[in-house]
C-alpha cells in the first residue's frame, strides 16, 4: 500500500513540475496548434458534408435517369408487341382470305 502511495506522490509531483515547467510561449504555441487543428477539422467536416451532398445529388440523378430509361424501354416493348400483334393479325387475315380463295376454286 505504501508503494502505491509513494508512486502516486511521485507521479503527482512530476505532473505539477511538468505543468509549472511549461513556459508562457509553450502554452501559447499549444493554444495556436489547437486552434489550427480545430480549423482543419472544421474544414474537413465541411468538405465531407459537401461530398455527401454531391453523392446524394448524383444518386438522385442516376435514379431519375434509370426510371426514365425503364419507362422508355417499357414503352418501346409495348409498341413492339402491338406491332407484332398487328402483323400476326394481318398474316392470319391474309391466310384466311387465301384459304377462302382456295376453297372457291
Amino acid at each position: 500500500m505504501k508503494a502505491q502511495q509513494l508512486a502516486g506522490a511521485v507521479l503527482a509531483g512530476l505532473l505539477v513540475f511538468g505543468v509549472t515547467a511549461c513556459s508562457k510561449d509553450d502554452a501559447e504555441e499549444a493554444g495556436e496548434n489547437v486552434s489550427e487543428m480545430t480549423e482543419d477539422a472544421m474544414e474537413a467536416t465541411g468538405d465531407a458534408v459537401d461530398d455527401i451532398g454531391d453523392a446524394i445529388e448524383d444518386g438522385a440523378h442516376d435514379t431519375r435517369q434509370w426510371g426514365e430509361d425503364v419507362m422508355h424501354d417499357a414503352e418501346q416493348a409495348g409498341e413492339d408487341a402491338m406491332h407484332e400483334a398487328e402483323q400476326a393479325r394481318e398474316d392470319a387475315e391474309h391466310e384466311a382470305e387465301q384459304a377462302a380463295d382456295d376453297l372457291e376454286d
